[in-house]
């Protein structure tokens, strides 16, 4: 049982100073130091949760007694405050940021893309009024969740909010009657690193850096899926799985290879029926979506994207030299020339890690903790991912850190860790 507390201290350690990488240092003269951080913390999450234990201690020992009906209701009462704050720093934040195209064209062409859904006109049609033209690039689940906000006429950046909180919410509290007691109720803690990822960063107001994720960006949607999928498998629901996959892979496709990994893992497993509903449901939703908003016609577009940003360094080397150098990620330490070198590890290590975790738990499997390999892979994944990115957009960073909070309120509730896929387990 002690092992289990030394573990949980240095998980949470782990994830605390990945966020304070990502909302503090980096945007100190310790860049290199913040990005070196923010690496070695997000592999600690990958890597800890999956040390095996002679055992775990319940819930009821880790809570007061007395304290044990409350822990869900203070959860509810922390994101109450949390929410509050919130939409007062999106308030703060919205007016400062006019949604043009010459600021950010994310939004832009998102509106343009919902309009023509909701008129049923061509989606992907070329957009002449953007930069003298350009060709949609998004996903369907990119941009759908954003309809109702155009639809409806109120700010897109709320469906972001929505998002974010939502799926926060969903890893914190674990949304099923069943799971209530079973609450640790020092899984409160999880909500320190939240917090300052929050309110330090994403909801910072006065900071025109940390304030561009809710002031321009869309990526709030790619946030929440995310958390869905961390959600689903601690859930284990079939259904789940896939609607989380599907949504995750069709709004960016980062964990496509991780999914198909995931998918043998299951078939290599005892949850081969589980592995065969979960493509058959995802296959259908992912066909479905892509037929409706007629993406069928850009597969080539968006295959054809990591070329093209390979394409733009030389274009638009001022900008991207400078974002690279105070940005998270590996660009940094290379070369400006070399970047296409370490696009070619990126590719590299896209395809062969998630492979490489599954090849190393079926060997060591007798002495790792198989609950956690399915989110603890996807972490390992998503640090490689996005730390090789040749063009580290600050925004993108923020889903592998969310992937970790979402690991360390899983952890810290014992009763709510995952099963193992493994018969033999």
């Amino acid at each position: 049982m002690k092992r289990y507390y030394l573990v949980a201290i240095l998980l949470f350690l782990a994830v605390f100073f990945e966020v304070r990488a990502q909302t503090y240092w980096i945007y100190t003269n310790e860049k290199h130091f913040a990005s070196w951080v923010y690496v070695i913390g997000g592999f600690l999450v990958g890597v800890l949760p999956l040390i095996k234990l002679p055992s775990l201690p319940a819930a009821s020992y880790l809570t007061p007694r007395q304290l044990q009906p409350y822990t869900v209701p203070i959860k509810l009462l922390i994101w109450g405050v949390f929410i509050v704050l919130g939409v007062q720093a999106c308030n703060q934040i919205f007016p400062n940021y006019e949604l043009h195209y010459r600021w950010a064209d994310m939004l832009p062409v998102i509106r343009i893309m919902s309009e023509r859904f909701l008129e049923g006109e061509e989606v992907y049609a070329y957009i002449p009024d953007i930069w003298d033209g350009m060709e949609p690039v998004y996903l369907p689940t990119m941009w759908l969740p954003f309809v109702p906000s155009v639809a409806w006429d109120f700010d897109m950046r709320w469906t972001t909010f929505f998002f974010i909180v939502a799926g926060g919410m969903m890893v914190s509290v674990h949304p099923a009657w069943s799971t209530f007691k079973k609450h640790s109720f020092w899984s409160i803690l999880a909500f320190i690193p939240l917090g300052c990822l929050f309110f330090i960063d994403i909801f910072a107001v006065g900071d025109h850096l940390r304030g561009l994720t809710m002031g321009l960006s869309e990526e709030g949607v790619v946030f929440g899926f995310h958390l869905l999928l961390v959600f689903a498998l601690v859930y284990r629901k079939m259904w789940l799985l896939a609607v989380a996959l599907s949504c995750c892979v069709l709004s960016r496709y980062v964990i496509v290879i991780w999914a198909t990994m995931y998918m043998v893992h299951l078939f290599l497993s005892a949850e081969r029926k589980k592995a065969l509903q979960i493509i058959g449901v995802g296959a259908v939703l992912c066909t479905f979506l892509m037929w409706i908003t007629g993406a069928f016609d850009q597969l080539d577009v968006f295959i054809g994207l990591q070329g093209e940003y390979v394409d733009l360094l030389e274009k638009k080397r001022w900008d991207y030299s400078k974002l690279i150098n105070r940005a998270l990620g590996f660009g940094k330490f290379f070369a400006y020339e070399d970047l296409t070198i370490m696009h070619q590890l990126f590719l590299a290590c896209t395809f062969a890690v998630p492979f490489v975790c599954l090849l190393l738990v079926r060997l060591l499997r007798k002495w790792v903790n198989m609950g956690f390999f399915a989110l603890c892979s996807l972490k390992i994944t998503l640090v490689f991912f996005y730390n090789l990115l040749i063009i580290p957009y600050e925004y993108l960073f923020y889903t592998s850190t969310f992937i970790s909070v979402g690991i360390l309120f899983c952890y810290l509730s014992p009763a709510l860790h995952p099963k193992s896929d493994l018969a033999t387990e």
